[in-house]
């Protein structure tokens, strides 16, 4: 039947000659005819041999056309997820990134890349034109991370991105690839939102905007600026001072009091430090918005965003045994708060061991005891020599040091840092 079908399709394709032919072709025309509409299928079904249902059909998608879909993921990169490096270097001998270290990459729609190398934040520009990409020159901060191979790796990492030639995504796994090895990222793990209270936030940039200018100042590792927000009452380190204020937070929205922040008044000699806190207090007073992205929380000012991330504590001292250096007497007398920093060669100390305290108050030697029950600390029977100082500033530090032991009212350890709160003021001291 199927030759049949072959030979009368063969003679259909033919040009028909209606003349000269002899009756048996046509009765013979009809009769094939006849028989191919007999072993015809029904209708809606081919005519031809299917394949098997469980055979998957074949690709006939165009090359180039998946190309165009390659490309218009890539360039919808800009509202995608945070990347994340998992691994780089030559193809064939990719290396893993270190433990305890995150880099990543971020792609905005004006041009410019960010994200952090491990241990510096970095940002620059990018062109993309199709899957060829350009990269550069990128900027970064300036910490030193001294854990092994840190350092070295955000060199490599940098370097990398700066010598990239082109761009592929393949579902979730992004490559960028460089003259001598690739990158492969994978979207970052949203991390849970941290709280706007009760959260300690450090300043990790303060960033300002002046037209087309943007500028961007790291806070030093060895210098801790913080915010502290809790029950309406906000405060912390502003690089040179502590400082104080009130706020409110109402269906999400943040308000500061500028009018209500205060700061100790203690002059800063070095440039950086005065420079983080005029930005940081310009921008809690003049603050427009908020946005907290898992653990970095952004303030937005006019001129600048001050960007935080959570503090990490080091694990507390214990408050006997240890031997506490006073750092700063702070006082406060209604609205003022006036604070004391301890001149460095003056050792002002203070420590309890088995129910007996004593030290040195910036004059004379002193000692007597103490109870802690349930973290509640007690002092009596207070005493000190009776030498005179004649210096202004030992005296002052004497006064309010062996005040604040005899009134002591709550005490409390963050890390290396205790505080003795009594009436009218602060005792912080340092722990060795």
């Amino acid at each position: 039947m199927y030759f049949v079908k072959q030979q009368l399709q063969l003679q259909l394709q033919r040009p028909l000659r209606l003349v000269q032919r002899k009756p048996f072709i046509w009765l013979l025309t009809l009769l094939l005819t006849a028989i191919l509409v007999a072993c015809a299928p029904p209708a809606g079904e081919p005519g031809v041999e299917t394949l098997p249902t469980d055979t998957p059909p074949t690709d006939t998608t165009d090359t180039d056309d998946r190309e165009v879909a390659i490309d218009w993921a890539i360039a919808d990169l800009t509202g995608g997820p945070v990347w994340q490096l998992v691994e780089s270097g030559p193809a064939g001998e990719l290396t893993a990134v270190l433990p305890n270290t995150t880099i990543t990459l971020n792609f905005d729609e004006e041009g410019q890349l960010f994200g952090s190398a491990g241990c510096n934040n970095y940002s620059g520009g990018y062109e993309l034109d199709g899957r060829a990409l350009t990269i550069g020159p990128l900027a970064s901060t300036r910490m030193a991370c001294p854990e092994d191979g840190v350092m070295a790796q955000e060199t490599a990492f940098l370097q990398a991105l700066e010598a990239a030639h082109s761009i592929s995504l393949i579902e979730d796994r992004l490559t960028i690839s460089y003259a001598g090895g690739e990158l492969h990222f994978v979207p970052q793990a949203e991390p849970e939102a941290l709280p706007l209270e009760g959260t300690e936030w450090r300043l990790d940039t303060a960033v300002q905007i002046e037209g087309d200018v943007l500028s961007a100042l790291p806070v030093p590792g060895d210098l801790d600026v913080t915010l502290l927000l809790e029950d309406g009452q906000l405060g912390g380190f502003n690089g040179c001072n502590s400082y104080g204020g009130e706020y409110t937070l109402v269906d999400g929205e943040l308000r500061i009091d500028g009018t209500s922040l205060v700061q100790t008044l203690i002059a800063c000699l070095d440039d950086i430090p005065n420079q983080l806190e005029m930005q940081m207090m310009t921008g809690l007073r003049e603050m427009e918005a908020y946005e907290i992205s898992g653990e970095q929380l952004t303030i937005t000012y006019p001129g600048g965003e001050l960007i935080f991330r959570p503090k990490t504590a080091p694990a507390a001292l214990p408050l006997e045994g240890t031997e506490w250096r006073l750092e700063t007497a702070v006082q406060t007398d209604n609205e003022t708060v006036s604070a004391l920093s301890v001149p460095d060669d003056l050792e002002v100390t203070l420590r309890l061991n088995d129910g007996e305290l004593g030290g040195f108050n910036g004059c004379n030697g002193y000692g007597g005891s103490y109870t802690l029950v349930d973290g509640e600390l007690q002092t009596a029977e207070l005493f000190q020599t009776l030498m005179a100082c004649l210096d202004e500033i030992p005296n002052e530090i004497e006064s309010q040091m062996m005040r604040g032991l005899e009134q002591i009212e709550s005490y409390d350890i963050t890390g290396n840092r205790l505080t003795i709160t009594y009436p009218g003021g602060e005792l912080i001291f340092v722990g060795n």
